[in-house]
């Protein structure tokens, strides 16, 4: 059953980063006051930097002439994490839908979901706000913590294929 959602899992998780980005819901990167670079002159501003106004967080500075609720704007540009990850996501569905029908092994699909969306997760934290935490020497956001064990779990689904293949090797004729 879960070979079944895992492609499905990939989409709804890029449609719904859409309404982060849409609603300034808070699911922002860090400042990013570095110029926009060159190979990405194609793309709007927003792309790069964005200050969310009008954000459901009411977070920032008030918009002048505006009074109520949902009149804010971020004081700096920071990174739109949530149309990044709706990228990326909406991608690896792709991707996904492409390779559905190679995957016979049972839970071998899943696993390939959960060690994507693992490795997409476990970047975007990079530049995401978080709050971290403190193990020793490591600092990491929590959610970079969950995409190892995501990862660890895909690892281990993903590894019955290697060893049937290796019962069953091609045989050259």
């Amino acid at each position: 059953m879960l070979d079944i959602g895992g492609a499905g899992m990939m989409l709804a998780y890029g449609i719904g980063r859409i309404g982060c980005q849409m609603s300034g819901d808070g699911d922002w990167g860090k400042v990013n006051i570095n110029p926009k670079p060159g190979f990405l002159n194609w793309a709007p501003d927003w792309m790069w930097a964005f200050n969310f106004p009008h954000n459901v967080n009411d977070e920032g500075l008030q918009i002048p002439g505006c009074v109520g609720k949902f009149f804010h704007v971020l004081p700096a540009p920071v990174y739109p994490t949530s149309f990044y990850e709706s990228t990326v996501c909406i991608l690896l569905f792709l991707f996904l839908w492409s390779i559905r029908d190679r995957i016979k092994i049972p839970g071998v699909f899943f696993g390939i979901y959960l060690i994507l969306n693992a490795i997409e997760r476990f970047m975007i934290e990079f530049i995401r706000v978080n709050t971290r935490y403190q193990i020793g020497s490591f600092s990491f956001p929590q959610a970079q913590l969950i995409a190892v064990l995501l990862f660890i779990a895909g690892v281990i689904l993903v590894i019955p294929a290697f060893k049937q293949k290796n019962k069953h090797p091609l045989k050259h004729g």
